[in-house]
């Protein structure tokens, strides 16, 4: 208090209200993070200041800040942000950084003291954060720099198409029309008979009645009549007498109900009568109940029709016709008929090639007649998923809740992909997109070089034990759609079952050694994730070497008395090796003899200590084994680039070799593997009991065409059972 008041005397006595706001104002604007807005987020990642930071968000651009003391951890200018993500579900953000963004628009600053290559941030593609403010926080980012809204708003809008074009438009889907009736596939609808026409004339009209059904006969008139099938044959209808398509009996019924589920979907109830009572212009809080019901429905509707081509083809018959010449096209109605329409060309296409002719022509001319509207951003959406769905295998399984809802709301799906060294990345994507493609934009975002191959997505189970017994490598055209669902079938959450990105193929003769600083960082996290688990057994003098090389990448320099080493210790080494097992002292000795050795220089010398491992570059499974009681029960399988070895767990000798070109035959089954090598060799038949017979034959199979080419078709045959 003494201080302020001596203060207040010398700087603020005698001193008007205004001028002293003004020098307030000038004192304060000398403050680093003057015109600074702050929000909480959680850096997901490794590094040195921990996760909880603060994201600033200035004129110029954005900065990390240390929530303690107000210090600015790094700075990002505007010019070096390419784009920013946010996470539509979770509350995810991330900031892209541009290539020269990435080396010389930034600098780090450590414990107060700036630098512009500390703790081996520099070279990093993009900033993976958390924050339940990331809406503000990235439309404020916006605010200053308009050419990062591009990737936040809804589409553009779009300009009327040429009178031409819409007309050359509508002639085509006048021509789909036409080809799908002389296809015969068609029911031709039924004609009123005299009876139920004299029947209707004689009752009382109404005169708002009688002047509808002029307006109805007058349209019909100028409406285009094919084969007996009329205009409004086409369009929206709130009944329907009979199935669209061709159909059985028993495939009769099924019709009846699918258009009674679309009706119930959109929010409508078909009555007996023919007429329909609204449900939905409830209040909200039925609205919010009813949605989960919705999507519920809108998956056993698609479930049971893509089990059958027949139902397929009907529910997207009267799924065109009830998105044709809605009444209302702006209502909640006629949005939930467009969005389950959406649903369904995500999830297959239709089989037959004249329905699909009828289905593109309907939603090229509907996104251009209709630009301005709701229908048009719907039949525009619709169109680019089925372009891109025709490239893919058709799926048997509905699609998951979320599909359904980014199907509702017209935007992509997206995930999250974890990577070793503790860093996640969102992923947007499309109903078709598959493994590789998740691979390659992962790729692109991380900065992998195309020298760096064998890389694969895994989907790991966080309840398996031991820690590689859950996970599966994704097929390259495998479906991430399909995880998704299989994880919602299960019951699995995000927490319990995730993706993993890592590399699967270890090739070439030294495939630990690259000049890539975004490979060498995920394979030295590969390989520290192998140790820690125990799925990579190492000696005690390796385990101080690992300690101290880990100590110097995270921690820096040695400071006193070896506490940042046996940190590192404890999170790289499994139990058995960590304290009181390992010398600290040894650690500590090893630590300051690497003074002065940058992060990056400390990560090589740790791969290259790895490469003399002889397990460091197989992928190991746990298997069992009954055909000998000279070996123990348990065993390893290691699969690598020469061949499969069979070992001890938790020890590096080897029971018995087999290079691949031993292999005469590999046999998997749900929970055995057979392989059959050359009969000259001893134990040249194996029989192993494992729940990844499948995963093991695919890799073998990989392995081989990898070195050599195409495999045997023993061997393919594997494969084909395992990708299936």
């Amino acid at each position: 208090a003494t201080i302020l008041a001596q203060a207040h005397r010398q700087y603020g006595a005698g001193r008007a209200e205004l001028t002293a706001k003004a020098l307030y104002l000038s004192c304060v604007m000398q403050y680093p993070l003057y015109g600074v807005t702050l929000f909480p987020v959680t850096y997901k990642g490794y590094w040195a200041h921990g996760p909880n930071v603060l994201l600033g968000v200035g004129s110029e651009g954005v900065v990390l800040v240390r929530p303690t003391d107000k210090v600015v951890l790094a700075e990002y200018p505007y010019s070096n942000i390419a784009a920013l993500l946010m996470d539509p579900v979770d509350n995810g953000l991330t900031i892209s950084l541009t290539h020269h963004g990435q080396h010389d628009g930034h600098r780090y600053v450590v414990l107060g003291h700036e630098d512009s290559n500390t703790g081996g941030q520099d070279g990093q593609r993009c900033i993976v954060l958390e924050s339940a403010q990331k809406n503000e926080a990235a439309w404020l980012m916006a605010a200053y720099s308009p050419v990062l809204a591009n990737g936040l708003a809804d589409e553009p809008p779009r300009r009327a198409a040429p009178a031409s074009e819409r007309s050359r438009l509508a002639a085509a889907l006048k021509s789909a029309r036409r080809a799908l009736v002389d296809s015969g596939m068609l029911r031709r609808p039924t004609e009123a008979s005299a009876g139920n026409f004299l029947r209707n004339t004689l009752r009382r009209l109404s005169k708002h009645r009688l002047e509808k059904m002029r307006l109805d006969i007058a349209a019909e008139g100028q409406g285009e009549s094919y084969k007996n099938f009329p205009a409004g044959y086409w369009c929206w209808a709130r009944s329907l007498p009979h199935s669209l398509t061709k159909l059985n009996e028993a495939e009769e019924v099924a019709a009846m109900q699918i258009f009674k589920d679309i009706m119930s979907h959109a929010g409508l109830t078909a009555t007996h009568e023919g007429s329909s009572t609204n449900l939905a212009n409830n209040n909200s809080v039925a609205q919010d109940s009813d949605s989960d019901d919705r999507v519920a429905l809108a998956q056993a509707l698609l479930q049971r029709c893509l089990q059958k081509d027949t139902l397929l083809c009907e529910l997207y018959m009267q799924l065109i016709k009830q998105t044709t010449e809605h009444p209302e096209p702006c209502s909640r109605v006629s949005a939930r008929h467009w969005a389950l329409l959406c649903a369904a060309v995500g999830a297959a296409l239709p089989p037959a090639k004249p329905l699909r002719r009828l289905l593109l022509a309907h939603l090229r001319y509907r996104g251009t007649a209709l630009h301005h509207g709701e229908e048009g951003k719907f039949a525009r959406r619709a169109e680019q998923v089925a372009l891109s769905i025709a490239q893919v295998p058709r799926r048997l399984a509905a699609p998951s809740k979320e599909e359904v809802l980014c199907a509702a709301a017209r935007r992509p799906m997206h995930v999250r992909v974890l990577l070793l060294d503790g860093k996640q990345h969102g992923l947007v994507f499309g109903p078709a997109a598959t493994a590789d493609h998740l691979v390659t934009m992962l790729r692109e975002k991380i900065g992998l070089t195309d020298a760096a191959t064998g890389y694969a997505l895994y989907e790991v189970c966080a309840n398996s034990t031991p820690a590689g017994a859950g996970e599966r490598a994704l097929a390259g055209s495998e479906r991430v759609g399909d995880v998704l669902a299989r994880w919602e079938k299960a019951g699995a959450t995000a927490a319990a079952c995730r993706l993993v990105f890592k590399k699967r193929l270890f090739l070439g003769e030294r495939p630990l050694q690259t000049s890539c600083a975004a490979e060498m960082e995920l394979l030295y996290y590969q390989v520290l994730h192998s140790v820690r688990h125990d799925r990579l057994p190492i000696e005690t003098d390796e385990a101080v070497m690992l300690a101290a090389l880990h100590a110097q990448v995270v921690k820096g320099e040695c400071a006193g008395g070896g506490e940042e080493c046996a940190l590192a210790a404890g999170c790289v080494l499994p139990a058995r090796l960590a304290q009181p097992a390992l010398p600290a002292p040894a650690v500590r000795l090893h630590h300051l003899a690497l003074r002065g050795t940058p992060p990056h220089l400390a990560m090589q010398r740790a791969l290259t200590l790895a490469s003399s491992w002889p397990l460091t570059r197989a992928t190991i499974f746990d298997v069992m084994q009954s055909f000998t009681s000279n070996w123990p029960r348990a065993l390893w399988l290691a699969v690598d680039a020469r061949g499969l070895t069979l070992l001890r767990r938790g020890s590096r000798a080897a029971l018995v070799s087999h290079d691949h070109d031993q292999l005469l035959a590999v046999s998997p089954a749900p929970r055995a593997l057979l392989l059959v090598t050359r009969a000259d060799r001893k134990h040249a038949k194996l029989v192993l009991s494992t729940d990844q017979a499948y995963q093991i034959a695919t890799l073998i199979k990989d392995y081989i065409e990898a070195v050599r080419g195409p495999v045997s078709p023993a061997v393919a045959a594997a494969g084909e059972g395992a990708a299936s």
